[in-house]
């Protein structure tokens, strides 16, 4: 089987290996990141460099060469939980999506199959009306369209990371079934290297707060059903939560208590803010009621373990608020920290099963997986795996880059499985 193909916010080249490896001929790609165009073009030196553009919202799009496929992983971030969800009103990516319908209506004949990819929360936001809009679209210029959420740890790869897959055929779907699901996998040891040559390994702050956490969850008493983030300044704390704390005037205010059970202290009538936890300090709406609900269960925890964590969390404090709060995500598992996947996230140290590496996002380096049994982070060559890029020759000077790449790349062997079912 042989056929062209179109790659569209080509990133690391996802699309451009899954059809590859089906017989598919890539005849044109654009990519707006300099750096990453540079790279595809080292990378996929079958393409001429002619027809490798940067904006393709600035390409004659009558020029793209005839093409069987067109492949887009049209950019997220204005539909992601990550991003500011902003959607087709983003000024900059949300009508990216237009320049797909543009190459469609510009092709002298119409690429017959279509196979696109974007984070799940587009099927939802605004009511689902960007999606209808997306796929009304695509049926106008007479394609049957069809959509699956699918995550490579359906296909025997430890990494969940959800994304939504739609396709298109001219001539209908009739032929294509959605790729079966992998049944087993291989363990996560399977995809990490033996001896790297480049390896991060954990500062010493990062060390000790892992320490104190993993004292906590084999100490604390009730941990076994909990479904909820474990927030330690609420250790002690008691101000409202039905009403905003700011809100109140100074003498009601007074009469509670603040972060870890500390006084709360005023700058003349206002608050000072770090007498409140970070999560509470914007009295411009009111706190919501799964932040109340987080609050109140913290503080019926602590009052149950109350003898022993007075004197715990007082070694917390010299962290930054993103350490002193936890997230178990193991139930039903061996309290145990230094056998799981962690990652120092905003939201806070977050423990994930060993089964499988979190979704691969957009990762400044505070995000990477940490391994705890192998003292290192993730390494560059195990996240490429895990996307099913380690084909690929050449990768980026920065390691930051190369991490934020992978973060928005496809996975190109989820590409495999659909292309390979579609292109008939």
């Amino acid at each position: 089987m042989s056929f062209k193909f179109i790659d569209l916010f080509s990133g690391l080249g996802g699309f451009h290996l899954g059809l590859d490896q089906i017989g598919g001929k890539c005849v044109f790609a654009a990519e707006k990141n300099k750096k990453l165009r540079d790279l595809y073009i080292s990378n996929f030196t079958d393409v001429s460099e002619e027809y490798i553009a940067s904006d393709i919202r600035k390409v004659d799009y009558s020029s793209i060469p005839e093409h069987d496929v067109l492949c887009a992983g049209f950019p997220c971030q204005p539909f992601s939980q990550a991003g500011k969800r902003k959607g087709m009103k983003d000024p900059l990516n949300g009508t990216l999506f237009n320049s797909i319908l543009e190459t469609i209506d510009a092709s002298k004949n119409k690429p017959r199959f279509l196979i696109l990819e974007n984070v799940p929360t587009i099927l939802t936001l605004n009511d689902g009306v960007y999606w209808r809009k997306i796929t009304r679209s695509l049926t106008k210029r007479g394609y049957e369209v069809d959509w699956k959420i699918l995550s490579p740890n359906e296909f025997g790869i430890p990494q969940i990371r959800r994304r939504v897959f739609l396709v298109g055929a001219l001539n209908g779907l009739s032929h294509f079934n959605w790729p079966n699901y992998i049944n087993g996998h291989k363990v996560l040891d399977d995809f990490l290297e033996s001896k790297p040559i480049e390896i991060m390994k954990l500062s010493d702050d990062k060390l000790e707060v892992l320490d104190l956490w993993n004292y906590f969850i084999k100490k604390v008493e009730g941990f076994d059903s909990i479904g909820f983030p474990i927030w330690s300044h609420e250790f002690g704390a008691t101000y409202p939560v039905d009403v905003h704390p700011i809100k109140l005037d100074k003498d009601s205010l007074r009469k509670y208590k603040g972060s870890y059970g500390n006084k709360i202290e005023f700058n003349g009538e206002k608050v000072v803010q770090e007498s409140l936890p970070t999560y509470v300090r914007d009295a411009r709406k009111p706190i919501k009621k799964w932040k109340a609900s987080h609050i109140l269960r913290n503080r019926a925890l602590y009052q149950k373990n109350k003898k022993w964590i007075d004197d715990w969390k007082t070694k917390l404090y010299k962290f930054p608020h993103s350490m002193q709060k936890f997230e178990w995500n193991c139930q039903n598992e061996e309290r145990e920290i230094y056998n799981k996947v962690l990652q120092f996230r905003p939201s806070g140290v977050r423990v994930k099963s060993k089964d499988t590496i979190p979704a691969l996002v957009s990762m400044n380096l505070t995000q990477i997986p940490y391994l705890p049994w192998k003292e290192r982070y993730m390494t560059i060559k195990e996240g490429l795996s895990l996307q099913g890029l380690e084909n690929l020759e050449n990768l980026l000077e920065s390691r930051s880059e190369n991490y934020v790449a992978l973060g928005n790349a496809v996975n190109s062997k989820l590409v495999y499985y659909i292309g390979k079912n579609l292109i008939k």
